[in-house]
């Protein structure tokens, strides 16, 4: 295992960046290896796929050689722990161990987890599909995809197979779910694009044709994305000759807005230059934040040839489908005009809708490869200078234009308001003739957390459970908490932090709890709350609820949020838990009485407007005497724990009396200053 990573060289790029919230130290944890073959190397493993539900759980697959056979074999993990530990074994998807299996791709639905790849079989390619239902538990036995054939027989040093993709569709339907199958075909004797859909959770496909308008040319490296609206996006390598061999495509793009039933009759043409050169290895984005379709790919203009491809990146409205000028993505700190290779790249949303680039590149052309980020730039219009992303060394060859890489698996979340990357990627640090597969998270250093289960906190919850109303300036319900500017010996949440930062402006920003129909309570207060917390240091914290009287009865629930700002970051870190009370009722006895105001200041605090009396159980009497004994004022508690005399009396002394329905009787003094 490798130690804790420092990453001060990331944020040259991210600091530049307005709308990024990545500034500040980023702190990578513990290397974890997926892969569980035995020992460190003589193991090939390739290719890893991997995606990630909103419960952060992690899906992987990859191919893998363990019995160094030359044939690989399709193999799955998954981590639920944000990928600090992996399941092991790991499972053999394909079972398949004397054919060679590759090029795995991988979705997911609520209930299912789908698996493609390609098999080579008698000098053919086919397609398999398997399935789990139970959360990567169990699987289908692998088997070809049902209802459609798939021929691919064209392999060159240019032309991997039909590489399947996979994407689903959940959204779009109320009651159907939509399963996307793409890949590269050529039944027709030319390699096409084709496309099949199943609503049946993969039991069963259409063959929905052909996606591209390119006969007689070669197509191939196809890459699928479905919207969050049911709009089928295709990109793919548009070949301009008919040679299996030639190197020249272009990119293309088409789409369907009727669930693949139909495409645009002509395709759509990314890339800006025309000139003959090496491009390949298109991937596309959808950002459900503006309706941009973003498409980067690999690209020789500079170079010229098939020599030294860069990274090039273009965006389009889904509503014009016009493609905007190519902007190159890989910059580099030196970079003038000196060019390198760079292979497979992959544009990823980072939680607030910015783009961030990744691949692998050789800027220093030392034939070592690394994986490389940049970050787009909104106030320039362009990607800010690409740095390495921690120490990767993700080969030292480009033979087959970089066909032995894949696209880095970066992914972006946010957990309690702080930026996390994971990385799952292929690393030849260990083994230097096959590789292994590792993932990493990393974090902007900077936590604040609610200790979840101390003093009044129980599993992130504080339930003040049944409370009377009352006044708003007089908190009756009332719980302690714990606050913390983590470190590593006082970290509660350890799904994110410790921090490394000093934290100011301590504020809260959600307080608002919901009752019966909707109603608001905002008479939410946290007592106690530190203005600043230095690393380490923490603070206990009241909070207090009052219910005013009129409120409905019921139970009021809501989420409380507390935001710190990180001095050197100039980044925010948030802590949330859950307050609950219900409300106002009647307690059970006289213990709990409370009396305010006292003294009773009506023309001198404006806030005094009755005198409460808090606390009361059900059907309590309440009465007021002045000293001679005369009766002044009574009332009896109908239900919400709480009765109010407005005190409409000269200034003295009052002796008041509460009686219990049980006979209990509490008295004292009030006294009243005009």
């Amino acid at each position: 295992m490798r130690k804790l990573f420092l990453l001060i060289g990331l944020l040259i790029i991210f600091a530049q960046a307005d709308s990024l919230l990545w500034q500040g130290t980023i702190v990578f944890d513990t290397l974890v290896r997926i892969d569980d073959a035995p020992g460190l190397s003589g193991h090939p493993a390739y290719h890893p796929q991997t995606i990630v539900d909103h419960n952060l759980i992690f899906y992987s697959v990859w191919e893998d050689d363990r019995d160094n056979d030359d044939n690989y074999e399709i193999y799955f993990a998954l981590s639920s722990d944000t990928a600090k530990t992996w399941t092991t074994p790991n499972i053999n998807l394909s079972q398949s161990p004397l054919v060679n299996d590759k090029h795995p791709w991988l979705c997911i639905d609520s209930n299912n987890i789908y698996v493609v790849w390609q098999s080579r079989r008698n000098d053919t390619c086919k397609v398999y599909l398997t399935r789990s239902t139970d959360a990567g538990a169990t699987w289908s036995t692998p088997d070809t995809v049902p209802g459609i054939m798939v021929i691919n027989n064209l392999q060159s040093q240019i032309n991997p197979g039909p590489q399947p993709k996979l994407a689903v569709d959940s959204k779009s339907s109320p009651d159907t779910t939509f399963l996307y199958l793409l890949w590269a075909d050529n039944a027709t004797d030319s390699l096409r694009i084709k496309l099949a859909r199943s609503i049946d959770f993969g039991e069963s496909f259409i063959d929905l044709g052909i996606v591209d308008n390119n006969p007689d040319h070669v197509n191939r490296n196809p890459y699928l994305v479905v919207d969050d609206t049911g709009w089928v996006h295709c990109a793919w390598a548009l070949g301009t000759s008919g040679n299996n061999e030639y190197l020249y495509p272009w990119i293309g793009y088409n789409c369907s807005q009727d669930r693949g039933n139909t495409f645009l009759a002509e395709d759509i043409i990314i890339n800006d230059d025309m000139s003959e050169v090496y491009r390949g290895n298109p991937s596309l984005t959808y950002n459900s934040f503006n309706g941009n379709i973003l498409v980067c790919w690999e690209d020789a203009r500079r170079g010229g040839g098939d020599v030294n491809p860069d990274i090039w990146f273009s965006q389009m409205h889904r509503d014009t489908l016009s493609p905007g000028s190519n902007q190159r993505v890989n910059w580099w700190e030196p970079d003038t005009s000196i060019t390198y290779d760079n292979f497979k790249p992959v544009i990823r949303m980072d939680p607030h809708g910015t783009m961030v680039a990744a691949w692998h590149g050789d800027p220093e052309g030392d034939e070592t490869y690394n994986i490389r980020v940049a970050a787009y730039n909104d106030s320039t219009d362009r990607f800010l200078n690409s740095q390495s992303f921690i120490s990767t060394f993700t080969g030292i060859s480009n033979a087959s234009f970089g066909r032995a890489f894949y696209q880095p698996l970066v992914f972006v979340r946010s957990i309690d308001n702080i930026t996390n990357f994971f990385l799952v990627w292929q690393d030849f640090f260990e083994d230097s003739l096959g590789g292994n597969i590792y993932s990493i998270r990393g974090w902007v250093a900077i936590d604040l957390d609610v200790d979840n289960d101390s003093l009044d906190v129980e599993n992130g919850t504080i339930n003040l459970k049944t409370q009377p109303a009352g006044p708003v300036y007089s908190p009756y319900a009332k719980a302690e908490f714990v606050l913390v500017n983590t470190d590593a010996s006082y970290n509660p949440d350890t799904l994110d932090g410790p921090s490394l930062e000093h934290m100011d402006s301590i504020y809260v920003l959600n307080k608002t709890l919901y009752g019966p129909g909707a109603t608001a309570l905002d008479s939410v207060f946290i007592l106690g709350l530190p203005n600043a917390l230095s690393v380490g240091q923490s603070a206990v914290c009241t909070l207090a609820v009052v219910i005013p009287e009129d409120f409905p009865e019921g139970i009021y629930a809501g989420i409380i949020t507390i935001r710190g700002h990180a001095v050197e970051a100039g980044v925010y870190a948030q802590e949330s838990f859950m307050v609950t009370v219900q409300g106002p009722i009647s307690r059970n006895s006289l213990d709990s009485l409370s009396i305010v105001p006292i003294p009773f200041k009506p023309n001198r605090n404006p806030a005094h407007d009755r005198i409460h009396f808090q606390g009361l159980p059900q059907g309590a009497n309440v009465r007021v005497y002045d000293l001679s004994g005369s009766l002044v004022w009574s009332d009896i508690e109908d239900g919400d724990g709480h009765c109010a005399w407005d005190a409409d009396v000269a200034s003295g002394i009052y002796i008041y009396l509460v009686t219990a329905s049980d006979g209990v009787v509490k008295k004292g003094k009030l006294s009243v200053i005009r």
